[in-house]
């Protein structure tokens, strides 16, 4: 699988990777900052999404919004942003002819936005309302509980975008403060995939962010984790439904061993797609879920294996048994050989589909970079996946799956005490 690209350092620190891509007349460009929410004290959690929000509102070139969105608008092009723990990202797709364009849009909007008192107040209410939302979302809402529960009272037990005290009180200054620490060349990395020249592409990006200065000295701190014996949070909420979020602690991307590689294969053979193994235990054969899934939640120093579902309040407690059933099976005994190479090969073919996105790649490459420091290439991410044997995942089962290691959040029309106690007593490896 072939992927060419090319990272320059320009003179003030940015890092830029350049990705040509013959066969599309689109190109991506994403321009990514280390600021997340990781980033942030108690007093002003959720400013790194309110910023993200804001770089929108205008500039002293486009006064408006809506001046920013018709110019990308007149060009059949998207837009967006997003935040999270580690990192925000701003991105336009949009055709290729139109590159000068995006590159000046995303140039201004991050080095010159106005952040207007009169804006910010808006956005405030932009914002509380969008909290509102994200909790009558039954998954926004049980992450947020989940988060709550394993890393408590830090960074990443905080959810992204803040909460009602703290997005209150924000104000210009501490907007500027924020970004003044964290949106600096040396901490940003532009991602441009799509029709393009190289060296062309190389001389807009110094005309357009050549001129940014300042420097990040800062770095993310490691989350401490103590743990020795299982938790269980059941939060009563009148749902349909009870929505699960069960979790064990792991490690993080930087982990250089091939351990990493297994445990993707693991994720994807239990709950990667609809003839997984819990989706096909639970949902097909056992009929307890519409929906029953396996992801791995990664960060810089530690990381998540996560089993989501959502259950009929009464068959929850049969739900989390057979979950529990399957993984000590997985412990014990693996996966028979078509499990795994089924796996193997949905990482492969996935991979292959996602190639074809310049916003994929775009996104790949950038993210790499900046949170790792370095770009794998997709030949040898699969080499190392179909690498993995069934001694492999039943190692990774042991080392993952235990007891103590344990955080189960579930959210419904449930008694707490009782649903509570029922579920601790079947976590049991």
């Amino acid at each position: 699988m072939k992927l060419k690209f090319t990272k320059t350092k320009l003179p003030n620190g940015l890092r830029l990777i350049t990705s040509p891509m013959k066969e599309t007349d689109a190109v991506s460009v994403q321009v990514m900052f280390g600021a997340g929410s990781r980033y942030e004290t108690p007093e002003i959690s959720g400013i790194a999404h309110f910023l993200e929000h804001m770089a929108f509102k205008g500039t002293k070139k486009r006064p408006t919004a809506l001046d920013i969105s018709r110019e990308i608008d007149g060009v059949g092009g998207h837009w967006n942003a997003s935040t999270s723990e580690e990192i925000t990202i701003y991105w336009i797709y949009l055709p290729a002819d139109k590159l000068t364009l995006a590159l000046d849009i995303l140039s201004d909007m991050l080095s010159s936005s106005l952040l207007l008192p009169k804006e910010i107040k808006k956005e405030k209410g932009v914002i509380l309302e969008e909290m509102k939302m994200h909790r009558d979302r039954p998954g926004s809402f049980t992450n947020d509980i989940f988060q709550e529960l394993v890393y408590g009272d830090t960074s990443l037990g905080r959810p992204v975008i803040g909460n009602e005290k703290t997005v209150s009180a924000i104000n210009r200054q501490k907007i500027l403060d924020f970004y003044r620490r964290l949106y600096n060349p040396n901490n940003t990395v532009i991602s441009i995939c799509g029709n393009i020249k190289e060296e062309k592409t190389k001389k807009m990006a110094v005309k357009m962010f050549g001129s940014l200065h300042g420097q990040t000295k800062e770095k993310q701190k490691k989350i401490s984790i103590s743990q020795i014996i299982p938790r269980v949070l059941v939060h009563e909420k009148k749902w349909e439904q009870a929505k699960m979020r069960l979790g064990f602690h792991s490690f993080g991307y930087l982990t250089e061993d091939r351990r990493k590689y297994t445990r993707a294969v693991l994720a994807d053979i239990l709950g990667g797609y609809m003839s997984s193994k819990l989706f096909t235990e639970i949902r097909e054969k056992r009929g307890l879920a519409y929906s029953v899934n396996a992801s791995v939640w990664n960060y810089f120093d530690t990381g998540l294996f996560c089993i989501n579902g959502g259950f009929a309040p009464e068959k929850t407690i049969k739900a989390f048994r057979a979950i529990m059933d399957i993984l000590r099976h997985a412990k014990k005994y693996g996966f028979s050989k078509q499990e795994i190479e089924m796996a193997k090969e949905n990482n492969v073919g996935s991979l292959k589909l996602a190639m074809e996105s310049s916003n994929f790649i775009a996104g790949n490459l950038g993210t790499s970079e900046l949170l790792e420091g370095k770009i794998q290439m997709p030949d040898d991410y699969l080499k190392k996946i179909r690498s993995v044997t069934n001694q492999d995942l039943k190692k990774i089962a042991r080392e993952i799956f235990r007891s103590e290691n344990c955080n189960l959040a579930v959210v419904g029309p449930l008694n707490k005490e009782k649903t509570q106690a029922e579920l601790l007593k079947l976590i049991k490896f």
